[in-house]
């Protein structure tokens, strides 16, 4: 279901800081409204990235040399967290305090408190990060199962 008409343009990028246990990294959020979010975070060198979908989610954790693609209800299964791709979409463009709230909620599965701030949004041209994911890198599940 695409949401661009509630969209005040195309394409934007928000960027973000995010704390955890005394680190900080930041990142960078695109978004094709109705279509696409983009996310990476970097810490000096980029640490992941993830792309989302409305109906898939490719996640590649380079630092840890993981990677998992699939759909949302898989993701829910492996996270145990309730994802919405619009609801997220829209909280991204139009309450970025909920935004940052529902981003915050993946340190539960790691089982830390995880502090995101969103900065302002910005309009932007056509802009992606490929995610394109090694051969060799090992399932996300073997790194939150640890």
């Amino acid at each position: 279901q695409e949401q661009t008409s509630q969209c005040p343009h195309q394409y934007m990028t928000r960027t973000y800081s995010c704390t955890a246990l005394g680190y900080s990294a930041n990142g960078l959020i695109r978004i094709e409204c109705g279509k696409t979010l983009w996310m990476n975070i970097n810490k000096g060198l980029e640490l992941g990235r993830i792309k989302m979908t409305a109906d898939s989610v490719w996640i590649h954790a380079k630092i840890f040399n993981c990677a998992w693609k699939g759909n949302y209800r898989d993701l829910e299964t492996l996270t145990k967290l309730e994802y919405h791709f619009d609801t997220l979409m829209n909280q991204l463009v139009k309450e970025p305090e909920e935004a940052a709230k529902s981003m915050s909620q993946i340190g539960k599965v790691f089982n830390i408190p995880i502090k995101i701030e969103l900065e302002e949004l910005r309009y932007s041209n056509k802009l992606t990060f490929p995610i394109n994911i090694p051969q060799n890198a090992k399932p996300l599940e073997i790194l939150l199962s640890q």
